[in-house]
């Protein structure tokens, strides 16, 4: 499938998605949930989010620097998602933070990507190429 736009277009669903599932669980009182899908969405968006900028950048022909700032931008992730995971769920944030909106919402972006997969693959002949 190949769409450039794809990651990108996959965070602006997910974040209308994850927008309208808040408000949904808002308004059935399940403020806990809504702030952890919130939580999890955002950590779920930050990774694909730097890996759609940074991936292009890894595979400019002739810059060596690019291939350095990869594994930097993969080993500064890493904390931020342990910080906000262990801040998750411990027991002061467990009052306002619910454990499993955190899994729904990092399970989020993975879920709307394969689905806009899929519905490309569905709707398009296979000896297609985009733009005929």
């Amino acid at each position: 499938m190949p769409d450039e736009k794809l990651p990108l277009r996959s965070l602006q669903t997910t974040a209308l998605i994850t927008a309208l599932l808040f408000i949904i669980c808002y308004a059935y009182n399940l403020h806990r949930l809504a702030y952890g899908i919130i939580i999890g969405t955002s950590l779920g968006m930050f990774s694909l989010g730097t890996l759609y900028y940074v991936v292009p950048k890894l595979f400019m022909p002739g810059k060596a620097v690019p291939k350095f700032f990869l594994g930097l931008v993969t080993a500064l992730k890493l904390p931020i998602f342990i910080a906000v995971i262990y801040y998750a769920t411990t027991k002061q944030a467990q009052i306002f933070i619910h454990p499993f909106g955190i899994f729904v919402g990092v399970g989020m972006v993975p879920f709307i990507l394969t689905l806009k997969v899929l519905g490309w693959q569905l709707t398009h002949n296979p000896n297609e190429t985009p733009g005929r």
